[in-house]
């Protein structure tokens, strides 16, 4: 289920928040992270009207079956979709092995759309990442071995 094809690839950031703290005379000090989140950010190149749809979660799609007229409308918190997408990245490598980037994530931004004349104006998503385990593991990186063969 291919969503499109990246412009400019893609961007994952991890963020934490951190407790510092120490004991009065320095014997004792922590340092921990508190919380983390993770946020995907790509940006689509052949984006259609249902791709919209798709990744934005108050909008939706419908097209005319007679005429073929597409439609997609955007807004509403009423219309809110809040599905969870699994979203794979895929880097080709034949000198030094492939890598995979697997997170699961919701499209919490809006978006920008233009259309120009001379120009594509790429469609960016920002997916706030979920825990798919029940641990909170929210990001995944897989390398494999030069010339490792991808079941069909």
């Amino acid at each position: 289920n291919q969503v499109g094809y990246l412009k400019n690839g893609f961007d994952i950031l991890v963020e934490t928040e951190t407790l510092t703290d120490q004991s009065d005379l320095g014997e004792m000090k922590i340092d921990t992270i508190t919380k983390e989140k993770g946020t995907c950010t790509f940006s689509l190149f052949n984006c259609s009207l249902e791709t919209i749809a798709d990744q934005y979660p108050t909008a939706a799609y419908s097209k005319d079956s007679t005429s073929n007229v597409e439609v997609t409308e955007v807004g509403g918190l009423d219309n809110m979709d809040d599905t969870e997408h699994v979203i794979v990245f895929y880097h080709s490598d034949t000198q030094n092995g492939d890598t995979v980037a697997v997170c699961v994530g919701k499209n919490m931004s809006g978006f920008e759309n233009a259309w120009k004349q001379d120009s594509v104006t790429p469609f960016t998503c920002k997916f706030n990442m979920q825990p798919y385990t029940d641990t909170g593991r929210f990001y995944r990186l897989v390398h494999t071995p030069k010339d490792y063969k991808w079941a069909e």
